[in-house]
Order: C-alpha cells, then structure tokens, then sequence
C-alpha cells in the first residue's frame, strides 16, 4: 500500500507544473499524517502514551516513524 501510495504522489508531483495543485497534494499529506498519529494516540491511550520506553515495534512505526518524517 505504502508503495502504490509512493507512486502515486510521484505521479501527482512530476506532472503537474501548478503550485496550486502541489500544495493541495501536500496539504492532503498533512492531514492523512496528523489523523493517523491522532487516531493512534487516542488507542494507545494517556497512560500508555506517556511511556514510550513500553511502546511496541508497532506504536515506534506508526508514532515515532510518522512524527519524525514529517519533519
């Protein structure tokens, strides 16, 4: 999934030559981001949460993973 994803943003970034449609696309990307480490927190819960030295290869992929590629 994540490589049919890949493709398809190269796909969107290499043939468009409108600003407006780049943003829009990484706009998109920002909030598919910011719900998916929302929407994993929120199962995770607060005290769980709060203690990452506990988290699974799962959580670190989804949470830790997500975070620092999008920065």
């Amino acid at each position: 999934m994540y490589l049919l994803m890949c493709f398809t943003g190269l796909a969107v970034l290499m043939t468009t030559s409108e600003l407006k449609v780049v943003k829009a696309y990484l706009v998109a990307l920002l909030l598919g981001d910011v719900g998916h480490v929302a929407f994993t927190c929120l199962s995770m819960g607060r005290d769980r949460l709060m203690r990452p030295h506990e988290w699974n290869a799962m959580a670190w992929g989804n949470v830790g993973f997500t975070v620092c590629s999008t920065q």
